[in-house]
């Protein structure tokens, strides 16, 4: 692991990463959209922002800690995912190919 530890604490030290980098990323585009839809109301953004932490926190941090649980060695990643400042690099297919996505990998084992 880089940067998280390696003693006990590093599953939550990557949630909280995540969480952090999550937070930004929720907090810029809810400023974006009250510039764009100058219609709605703060209760409105209060909604939309209750509604995209309850998608961070059962859809994405329940992901982090089942990967911290189960194969912690993959938690670095995980934490790139969504770190703005991250370069993700994405493999270069040949002309013609089509990558494969493989739906149902709930498992990580």
């Amino acid at each position: 692991m880089t940067g998280l530890g390696t003693d006990a604490g590093f599953a939550e030290n990557a949630v909280a990463t995540v969480r952090r980098h999550a937070r930004r990323i929720i907090d810029e585009e809810l400023a974006r959209l009250a510039r764009r839809s100058q219609a709605l109301r703060a209760t409105d953004l209060a909604m939309v922002d209750h509604a995209l932490e309850e998608v961070l926190d059962r859809l994405i941090l329940d992901r982090v800690r089942r990967v911290a649980s189960v194969k912690p060695e993959l938690l670095d990643s995980a934490v790139r995912l969504l770190d703005p400042a991250a370069s993700v690099t994405l493999p270069v297919l040949p002309a013609g190919e089509r990558a494969v996505v493989r739906r149902g990998t709930e498992d990580m084992r």
